[in-house]
């Protein structure tokens, strides 16, 4: 549903853009120390593709 919108929007962001705010998500969550905002950088990372789609 998100990616409907953003294609909507003219946005068609490709897995690999995803993958890396996964990442970077992941490394703010270690960055302050929580568990929660790691778990959703991962969540990002592992489901890239399908986010993208």
């Amino acid at each position: 549903m998100f990616t409907n919108f953003l294609k909507a929007v003219g946005l068609d962001i490709p897995a690999s853009v995803i993958g890396t705010l996964g990442a970077a998500v992941e490394a703010l969550g270690e960055v302050t120390d929580s568990e929660m905002i790691q778990a959703v950088g991962q969540f990002i990372r592992d489901n890239a593709e399908e986010i993208s789609s």
